[in-house]
């Protein structure tokens, strides 16, 4: 006779028991102002910071959590949008989300510091 079992779904609800406010990006000690929307490239030059624009869309899409059981934390990224130039855009950047979720458990976990405030 085959033996017939059934999994039990348990709802499992991990609650975010903490949101703290993440750094902000800082333009470097060179930059006058920001390169104008239409011509990223200029960020290249030392005097220039990326476009407003991108600048505001990767400080929005940057969080902290701490969850009951890990961390998690958006260090996002530019990169080209999709466009004409080899499926590249020359002109527009967008956001690259970097998540990483590190748990508890994590044998990494005892290399955390704050040693950026």
């Amino acid at each position: 006779s085959q033996s017939t079992f059934s999994l039990v779904k348990f709802p499992i609800k991990v609650r975010i028991t903490h949101i703290i406010r993440h750094g902000r990006r800082q333009a470097g000690c060179f930059t006058c102002c920001h390169a104008p929307d239409s011509c990223t490239t200029l960020s290249c030059c030392p005097c220039f910071d990326f476009p407003e624009y991108i600048v505001k869309e990767v400080n929005a899409s940057q969080y902290i959590y701490v969850r009951e059981n890990s961390l998690e934390w958006n260090n996002p990224g530019m990169q080209a949008s999709k466009g004409l130039c080899c499926g590249n855009s020359c002109c527009d950047l967008t956001v690259k989300d970097n998540v990483t979720v590190l748990y508890f458990d994590d044998v990494y976990f005892d290399d955390i510091r704050n040693d950026t405030r």
